[in-house]
């Protein structure tokens, strides 16, 4: 009975070590967690001093600032378009000329994609028509795959030279060129890899930019009937239906086609016409 006891005392005493150490363990752990939550923003986005899924911490400030970080790459073989990290546009070998994709510069999402083969004639008077469609404030993200110089005329070079390229008037056969803009407003960055010879091809060129968001976007006066309640949506989405969306005089997005009365198709002459 003695030793029973005994067995049972030293069986306890263990549980007990065993209960006290767990608990000193779990106090160390909830301590150690309660360091690592972040400070200043209590969602757990606040970030300091870097850049991250498109938010950029303010080193210890409550107010969070949206950025939009991009990566612009152009090659022989691809052209690229990356938004916060992620893969907004791709294009491959077979779809050579300058390639522009239009994103908002309000939330990053992207509203237009375009590639115009300018190695053949006419294809730069369509890049043009498409860029004067665009509205003032998006961001451009251009890129040239294979080749785009060589039907590139005076008229398009001068309308990416307003739009502030410094490269577009001297781009010649095979560069490889990057350019990210804003429409209407200035320059964000742009980088040019020029060709050694007639035989090959500019390096490979990436440009990796982070600009903030803006909010100031122009908000068109139309009256609010149906119709253009369908309109503002679609041109917060897309790009480069430029009259469609314009604020002024705007085109309709129905087409009315006029009444045939059945009399005038009664009057109708036709003829009917048998086998022999």
């Amino acid at each position: 009975m003695l030793l029973s006891r005994r067995r049972w005392m030293v069986v306890t005493g263990l549980l007990l070590v065993v209960m006290l150490c767990l608990n000193i363990a779990f106090l160390v752990d909830l301590s150690i967690n309660h360091r690592a939550l972040p400070r200043g923003g209590g969602d757990g986005e606040h970030v300091t001093g870097r850049v991250e899924g498109g938010r950029i911490g303010d080193g210890g400030e409550h107010a969070l600032r949206q950025f939009l970080n991009l990566k612009v790459h152009s090659s022989k073989e691809k052209v690229t378009v990356h938004v916060r990290e992620q893969q907004a546009y791709s294009a491959a070998s077979d779809r050579r000329g300058i390639h522009i994709v239009v994103l908002n510069q309000a939330n990053g999402n992207m509203m237009a994609a375009r590639t115009f083969d300018t190695y053949i004639p006419n294809s730069d008077e369509a890049m043009v028509t498409f860029l004067n469609s665009i509205s003032d404030g998006r961001v451009l993200c251009f890129a040239i795959l294979d080749e785009g110089t060589f039907s590139l005329g005076d008229n398009a070079r001068s309308a990416l030279k307003a739009l502030g390229s410094r490269i577009a008037s001297t781009l010649s056969w095979r560069d490889m060129w990057v350019f990210v803009t804003i429409k209407g407003g200035e320059p964000v960055a742009e980088d040019v890899g020029k060709a050694v010879d007639v035989q090959s091809w500019g390096l490979p060129v990436e440009l990796h930019v982070t600009l903030p968001l803006s909010h100031s976007l122009v908000d068109c006066d139309w009256p609010d009937t149906p119709e253009n309640r369908r309109r503002k949506t679609f041109c917060s989405k897309y790009e480069g239906y430029g009259a469609l969306c314009h604020c002024a005089n705007p085109l309709p997005l129905t087409i009315k086609s006029p009444k045939v009365s059945y009399h005038s198709r009664s009057s109708t002459p036709s003829t009917v016409m048998f086998p022999c």
